[in-house]
């Protein structure tokens, strides 16, 4: 039996022994199947969080990079609004040469946890990247644990299985698609394209163009490239 089966069955396990104690106390007796999926979903928060606290002792070390000539990069990020059960998405297309080709900045109703906001959006950088024309890119995002599932080194976890394969289709009408792993330094123009979509209706979209609020993160991105 692998790490993670072994770590599923222990929380399962104390999820009953967890339940027992609250029918002791005057709490209600959860079902299994109840018991199994917020056990196990109490599980992948705890392992995202996790992941998410050992990216970050070394983003000072990476930031954006560039595709390769003549192609496209397109990152994406999401945001939750937990106050407003919504959740805000951010997507840029750039090109071989730093130039913002395209953005994005979209919420949308639905309360999904950390590891099912960064699937959709990476969901929602193919769809906005094909409805906008580009039909070869580099889709990159700052989940480990995503890239790894889409690029086949590791299995769906169950909340995000749907999307994948929804992604997965999506990427079989590029002429090109390449999935692509960034700390979240190399990501900071699409974290604020994200949160940025907290007061919107509707999407706001950007066509050779980009809005003045990520003109510093955009010049930020340039001079790292330069500097090397």
């Amino acid at each position: 039996m692998d790490t993670q089966a072994l770590a599923q069955l222990f929380m399962v396990a104390w999820g009953i022994w967890s339940n027992r104690n609250e029918i002791r106390t005057g709490g209600s007796r959860k079902s299994a199947s109840s018991i199994v999926k917020w056990t196990l979903d109490y599980l992948e928060e705890f392992q995202v969080a996790n992941h998410t606290v050992q990216v970050k002792s070394a983003e000072s070390e990476c930031g954006w990079s560039l595709p390769h000539a003549p192609g496209f990069k397109v990152n994406v990020d999401a945001a939750i609004f937990e106050n407003l059960r919504s959740v805000g998405i951010g997507v840029v297309i750039r090109d071989h040469l730093g130039s913002v080709r395209a953005a994005m900045s979209k919420k949308f109703r639905a309360m999904l946890g950390p590891l099912e906001t960064k699937a959709k959006a990476m969901e929602e950088g193919l769809r906005f990247a094909w409805d906008k024309g580009f039909r070869a890119a580099t889709f990159e995002g700052d989940s480990l644990l995503v890239h790894q599932v889409l690029t086949g080194s590791a299995i769906p976890p169950a909340s995000i299985s749907n999307i994948i394969s929804g992604v997965l289709s999506q990427a079989s009408q590029f002429d090109e698609c390449v999935f692509s792993f960034t700390r979240r330094t190399g990501n900071k123009v699409v974290h604020a394209l994200a949160q940025h979509a907290k007061n919107l209706s509707d999407p706001s979209i950007w066509l050779e163009e980009y809005p003045s609020f990520i003109e510093n993160s955009v010049s930020q991105d340039v001079l790292f490239l330069s500097s090397f």
